[in-house]
């Protein structure tokens, strides 16, 4: 990966966690989707879009982008984030 790569995903990753801190997740959406795609071994990024997506009331995609991620109690704890339900 080059320098500006990096320096790409961290600021779309900033993004993301800046809207998703706001509760607006429609916004995060975007960035967490190119995260995925660019970085497709993070299971960080797979967990944030899953996070994501069942926010937005998505849990059949969130389900599946669950499938990217490679620890069932990272699986488990998207299920109990905090505000996510409230």
């Amino acid at each position: 990966m080059k320098p500006h790569d990096e320096k790409h995903i961290s600021a779309l990753n900033n993004l993301a966690a800046t809207y998703i801190q706001e509760g607006w997740y429609d916004n995060a959406l975007s960035p967490y989707k190119t995260l995925v795609e660019l970085v497709p071994d993070s299971d960080e990024f797979h967990y944030n879009l899953a996070v994501v997506q069942m926010a937005l009331g998505n849990l059949t995609n969130a389900a599946i982008r669950g499938v990217g991620i490679s620890s069932i109690d990272a699986i488990k704890s998207c299920l109990t984030a905090p505000g996510l339900f409230e």
